[in-house]
């Protein structure tokens, strides 16, 4: 199963996709990717930046169940509240997608992962939670 219990163990980028992604981009662009920022940490260390819920290309589904589950765990109500908003955007999306593809194609088969764009759009960064 895709998004089974751990499957965002599997999928979460490495250690060294995070620096190589930090080094072409910044820390401005990797913040984006996390819905939490503990502010105990210095500025411009991934230390600082908590509760991911993509691999810098694509939302993870299983990303935002691990936050949310998380985020409930230690009583971060505002990043759970973000994680499960964004589940059900992806979710409605998703269904608005099927429905295209059915009507196109009966045989095409929905993406897992839902373009970053749409995310951003929504604002859902804009409510970045403090730790």
């Amino acid at each position: 199963m895709v998004d089974g219990r751990g499957a965002w163990a599997q999928h979460q980028p490495s250690s060294e996709e995070e620096n190589e992604f930090i080094r072409r981009h910044g820390f401005g662009e990797y913040a984006k990717w996390h819905l939490g920022v503990d502010e105990r940490h210095p500025e411009n260390t991934k230390a600082r930046y908590k509760f991911p819920y993509g691999d810098f290309r694509n939302i993870h589904r299983c990303a935002l169940l691990a936050a949310r589950s998380r985020a409930r765990q230690h009583r971060h109500y505002d990043i759970e509240k973000a994680a499960i908003e964004l589940s059900e955007m992806m979710r409605a999306r998703r269904c608005a997608r099927l429905k295209t593809l059915v009507e196109i194609d009966l045989t095409a088969r929905p993406a897992i992962y839902f373009d970053v764009q749409a995310v951003r759009k929504a604002s859902i960064n804009s409510g970045k939670s403090s730790l």
